[in-house]
C-alpha cells in the first residue's frame, strides 16, 4: 500500500458542521464508543488497509479498505463499542451471513450488498464488531444523489466506469477487468485526497474536554484527526443517458 497523504482543512470545518454532515462528532467517541481509525491502519490481523473514508454514523463508522489477503476492495463498517448496540448489529450480521450462505451464486450475493464476514477489533473504547461488505448494496453511504438505490447500478460498476475514464477512455484496455483491478491511486482520484480535521488541544477542550481527558491503556480515546467523508456523488449523467439505466 502506498502513503496516504490527506488534505488538512481548518478545525472551523468541525465547529460549523451543525449537523454532522461531514464528519462525525467527537461526542460520539469515548468508552463505548465509536472507534478511532486512522488512514493507513490495518484490521484483523493486518489484513484490511484502510485507504478512506466513506460514510459515518453515531453507531458506526464505514471505510474503504483493501484486502490484501485476497487483494480486493470492501467496505468495513466499524460498529460502536456498546454492548447492546454490538448485539443489535451481530444479529443482523449473522442473518446476513447465513443468507450468503444459501446463495447460489457469490455474485448474486455480492451484487446484492450482502455481507461477507465479520470480525472483532480491540481498541482503547472497548471491542467493535467490524462488518466486511462488496462495495455495491443499499448501505453504502457514499452514493448519495441518485434518485432511487437500485443495487445493480451502484458502486463497483460505478468505479469501473470512472476508472476508465481517469485512464482516458471508456473501453479496451483503459477499463480495469473489475472494480479490484483499480489501484489505490486511482481510488483516491476518484474518491479525492482524504481531507482531515486535525483534533488539537482546542477541539478537544472547547467540544470535549470530559473525554479528551479519558485514556485506556495509555491510548486516548479521541483520534488524532477525523476525517471526512467524500463529497456526496450525485447522478452519473452518463449512465442516466444510456439504455442500461432502465435494465432489471
Amino acid at each position: 500500500m502506498s502513503d496516504i497523504t490527506p488534505v488538512t482543512v481548518p478545525s472551523s470545518v468541525y465547529t460549523t458542521d451543525l449537523h454532522s454532515d461531514l464528519t462525525e462528532h467527537l461526542q460520539w467517541y469515548g468508552a463505548g464508543k465509536l472507534h478511532p481509525t486512522h488512514l493507513g491502519d490495518a484490521l484483523h490481523n493486518n489484513r484490511y488497509h484502510i485507504v478512506h473514508k466513506l460514510d459515518h454514523h453515531n453507531h458506526s463508522l464505514s471505510w474503504l479498505a483493501r484486502d490484501t489477503a485476497t487483494n480486493t476492495w470492501r467496505r468495513i463498517a466499524v460498529v460502536h463499542g456498546s454492548s447492546d448496540v454490538t448485539r443489535g448489529y451481530e444479529l443482523a450480521a449473522d442473518r446476513m451471513l447465513r443468507e450468503r450462505s444459501k446463495s447460489t451464486a457469490a455474485a448474486a450475493a455480492d451484487a446484492k450488498g450482502i455481507l461477507l464476514a465479520k470480525f472483532f477489533e480491540h481498541g482503547p473504547n472497548g471491542t467493535h464488531l467490524c462488518m466486511v461488505f462488496p462495495l455495491n448494496g443499499e448501505v453504502n453511504g457514499f452514493r448519495w444523489g441518485l434518485p432511487e438505490r437500485d443495487a445493480s447500478v451502484m458502486n463497483e460498476a460505478w468505479f469501473v466506469r470512472q476508472c476508465a475514464k481517469l485512464r482516458g477512455g471508456g473501453g479496451g484496455n483503459n477499463r480495469p477487468a473489475n472494480v479490484h483491478a483499480i489501484t489505490e491511486k486511482e481510488m483516491l482520484m476518484i474518491l479525492g485526497r482524504p481531507r482531515v480535521i486535525e483534533v488539537d488541544d482546542e477541539l478537544r477542550a472547547g467540544a470535549l474536554a470530559p473525554v479528551a481527558a479519558q485514556q485506556h491503556g495509555g491510548y486516548q480515546v479521541l483520534p488524532r484527526y477525523l476525517v471526512l467523508r467524500p463529497d456526496k456523488i450525485e447522478e452519473d449523467v452518463d449512465f442516466w443517458l444510456s439504455s442500461r439505466a432502465f435494465e432489471r
